[in-house]
């Protein structure tokens, strides 16, 4: 009877011993997957592809400009103007991940191109959705401090440049000797409820809390100037003094008998030296309504600049990302989206070029005038440059 004891708790150890020994091992396998998959909140959450890498040449033209709006060999100029002005070949984020800047651009036109989850791009990038986050969040980085100040303080316009796009607004609208060579106009974008200056942002207009941004728009369809972000409760003739555009306009070269060239605006501006609004008596004076009717076709420009934002990068229209002093950063998003919305135009014709008839720059020419400014080299150079709260 005793040995059967002593038998059964030998018998009972060694059972004990082969299960710790198979736990170790599964614990072992187990670790080794979830280091193999990125970390157990990818395990958990989305399942990286074995062996995945991102292969842009697999990918067919038009599902390749339906995910990133450029087509192939658009987004390999677009990475080659970049490479060529300094930037890196390769980007670092701040958590040290690394990758190469075409796989970062198309991450970056990818998230805004659509409302995208980070995850849903899993099966496309191969990598996790923290690394995504963190590489989209670094190129959008490089791209404002690069050109956010070429953005906001466009170069000087030649005076042939100044006389061709005056001739196109006066052969569309038939309104001649006022010397206008763009539009300028501010928008409303969105945001949900903020817990703080909930006053401050909201636009009593429209009835939402926004920010708001301005722009001037050239015949050629391009985003000449694109500042912001303001409070929504701020006034255009506000965002018109803070974005410097008067001192620009009144700098710029006039004609051979001194007449100054001027951007047209809303009755929402007051006129000015360098900017030219509607009459206040069209209702009483028919040549003046004709005026402002003949006008008013031709200042839709500026709301197209504006709409091809939006159109192209659907993402900022999804309001509820758009919070308010949160890490998404919206003021930075929406200007970099400006950007490469100009870097669109440079590629094809858009609305604003076919309708008074004007071609837009080529995208290397376009590169050459962000270039010309200062503030350009100190941020590829790594110069800290300021951002936006917002």
């Amino acid at each position: 009877m005793v040995a059967a004891m002593i038998a059964y708790a030998d018998y009972t150890e060694r059972c004990k011993l082969v299960c710790e020994s198979v736990q170790r091992q599964v614990e072992e396998a187990l670790n080794y997957y979830v280091k193999l998959r990125g970390g157990l909140s990818n395990v958990m959450v989305f399942e990286i592809p074995v062996g995945k890498e991102f292969r842009p040449e697999l990918i067919c033209e038009k599902s390749f400009i339906q995910d990133f709006r450029f087509s192939h060999a658009q987004m390999d100029r677009v990475v080659l103007g970049l490479l060529s002005v300094g930037f890196p070949k390769v980007v670092k984020t701040r958590a040290r991940d690394s990758c190469p800047l075409h796989e970062a651009m198309c991450m970056l036109c990818m998230k805004y191109a659509w409302p995208t989850r980070l995850g849903s791009m899993v099966k496309v990038f191969g990598c996790s959705v923290s690394k995504m986050s963190r590489v989209v969040s670094a190129m959008r980085r490089l791209l404002y401090n690069a050109f956010v100040h070429a953005l906001n303080h466009p170069g000087d316009l030649t005076l042939r440049e100044l006389q061709r796009f005056s001739a196109a607004i006066e052969a569309k609208s038939g309104i001649g000797g006022r010397f206008i060579f763009g539009f300028v106009d501010g928008t409303v974008r969105s945001i949900p409820k903020p817990s703080h200056l909930q006053s401050a942002v909201y636009n009593g207009k429209d009835r939402v809390h926004a920010l708001k941004y301005q722009s001037v728009v050239t015949p050629d369809g391009m985003l000449h100037q694109l500042a912001g972000p303001w409070a929504g409760a701020r006034h255009d003739m506000h965002m018109l003094r803070q974005s410097a555009l008067l001192p620009y306009v009144n700098a710029l070269p006039r004609t051979a008998d001194g007449t100054q060239f001027s951007i047209y605006a809303d009755c929402g501006y007051s006129e000015r030296d360098g900017i030219v609004t509607p009459y206040f008596d069209g209702a009483v004076n028919a040549v003046h309504e004709a005026w402002n009717q003949a006008m008013a076709s031709s200042r839709i420009a500026v709301e197209w600049g504006f709409g091809d934002i939006v159109l192209a990068w659907s993402h900022l229209d999804m309001v509820r990302q758009q919070q308010l002093l949160s890490n998404r950063k919206i003021g930075q998003v929406y200007l970099v989206a400006g950007l490469m919305t100009n870097f669109l135009n440079c590629f094809k014709s858009n609305r604003g070029s076919q309708y008074f008839n004007v071609e837009p720059p080529t995208f290397e020419v376009y590169l050459q005038r962000l270039m010309r400014h200062a503030a350009f080299y100190q941020a590829v150079a790594g110069v800290a440059q300021g951002e936006p709260n917002v």
